[in-house]
């Protein structure tokens, strides 16, 4: 058995996919060389008091990996703009891998401009992933969407890497969340490669088919990977204005790996339902919305899950039992009521604690709109519920951020930690501005 990931040394990370746009004209561009669209960086921190040595190795879709050196000072943060290097090709996936001869924190950041806004309009800096990949060959992913009405839409771009010197077979399926019928296909992932898969631009077979009609995958879905060696997954699900090439919200996860028994208790301490005051009325897209989707991975059974709702000041609160369909996920809106209220509050933070009867994969999905939006996301993000039951994980890393304000552009960066104790007593915690130790 491979020790859990946060026992693993720090020295081999996987910090994420990539994919920078390059499609304006360069008289739209005020830096040399930089494309506007975007902005791809890798974040690198050093907690040590020698310098640390650091490879960056990119994998692609068409070539061998490539890679880059960087020496991190002792207690400093190095930032690589990946747009600026030879070795990163512009419009296709790639993959990021950290490795140093000691252990360091990097974040993948990827930001979103509209070319004539400085201010970035869709931000994502995914969970990195602790290697060695030893037993992940299976990947959860509870939540994806496609779709939207005519004035916008979102779509989905799955990413998966072969780090290993042989080539894979990934079995993908596709289980609707509305409806019993999804999808499936089969792919090859040669040595060291990544499969970039624009899942909208796809027609995977009927779910238990090899030759059966293909299916447009779209609205909620969930996706299951199945792969004959160790792989690592990740989905970025962007927004845009219909014939605007644009990016207005982006959210980015990397999977879940699912071994042997799946867990059936889960964490998650950082909820929150924020009323920005865009808008004097009561409406569905006047405050964040919180989206808890919960996936039964069983093919055969229904799934009972309860939620134990934690509060600041009070006591707990646990909803009524779940009912989740096999093969499906269950969507609850903890925005609205009947959660509203009984269990979550408008800015007042929660944590949750899902049980389940057998096997379940949870994870929450955060959405925000300007008042003029028409229901499309201008900020969105997506977190993977931690597996429990806790045992002695006391000290975490809360990743690389900005805050406050900048000099060079109207902006200012808010930031908020939630603690959970996932437990029914009180736990010390310090904060620094690297970890929280409790």
């Amino acid at each position: 058995m491979p020790p859990p990931q946060y026992q693993r040394a720090g020295t081999l990370w996987y910090a994420g996919d990539g994919f920078i746009w390059d499609d304006l004209p360069a008289t739209c561009r005020t830096l040399p060389g930089r494309p506007l669209e975007c902005s791809s960086q890798l974040l690198v921190y050093n907690p040590h008091t020698a310098t640390a040595h650091v490879t960056a190795r990119f994998y692609h879709t068409d070539r061998p990996p490539t890679s880059a050196g960087i020496d991190v000072a002792p207690g400093a943060i190095t930032t690589l703009e990946l747009a600026s290097l030879s070795v990163v090709p512009h419009k296709q996936p790639f993959w990021i891998v950290v490795e140093s001869d000691v252990p360091v924190l990097p974040q993948a950041r990827h930001e979103d401009y509209t070319f004539w806004d400085p201010v970035p309009d869709a931000m994502v800096a995914p969970t990195p992933y602790p290697g060695p990949l030893t037993d992940e060959t299976v990947w959860i992913f509870p939540d994806c969407y496609q779709g939207g009405p005519q004035s916008w839409y979102e779509r989905e771009l799955l990413s998966i890497l072969n780090p290993g010197y042989e080539p894979v077979t990934v079995r993908i399926r596709y289980f609707l969340r509305t409806r019993e019928s999804g999808a499936e296909e089969q792919i090859e992932i040669p040595a060291e490669r990544v499969a970039g898969l624009d899942i909208w631009e796809r027609g995977p077979h009927l779910l238990g088919s090899v030759n059966g009609p293909p299916i447009r995958v779209q609205h909620d879905y969930a996706v299951r990977i199945d792969a004959s060696a160790p792989v690592i997954a990740q989905t970025t699900r962007r927004a845009r204005w219909t014939l605007r090439p644009s990016v207005v919200g982006a959210r980015s996860l990397i999977g879940f790996p699912l071994r042997s028994p799946g867990p059936t208790m889960w964490h998650y301490p950082g909820g929150m339902i924020v009323d920005r005051g865009v808008l004097p009325r009561e409406a569905n897209f006047d405050v964040t919305w919180n989206l808890l989707f919960t996936h039964n991975l069983d093919e055969m059974h229904p799934a009972q899950a309860t939620i134990l709702f934690h509060h600041p000041g009070q006591a707990p609160t646990q909803s009524p039992p779940l009912t989740i369909p096999p093969l499906r996920s269950d969507l609850q809106w903890l925005h609205l009521p009947p959660w509203l209220g009984e269990h979550t509050a408008i800015d007042r933070p929660f944590g949750m604690t899902v049980n389940a009867d057998q096997p379940v994969v949870p994870e929450v999905t955060c959405a925000e709109f300007e008042m003029w939006s028409q229901m499309c996301p201008g900020a969105m993000s997506a977190v993977n519920f931690y597996p429990g039951p806790l045992r002695d994980e006391r000290r975490w890393w809360l990743g690389i951020a900005p805050a406050g304000g900048a000099d060079d552009r109207n902006v200012a960066w808010l930031q908020s930690y939630h603690l959970g104790a996932g437990g029914a007593r009180r736990v010390p915690a310090e904060r620094d501005r690297r970890r929280v130790d409790c």
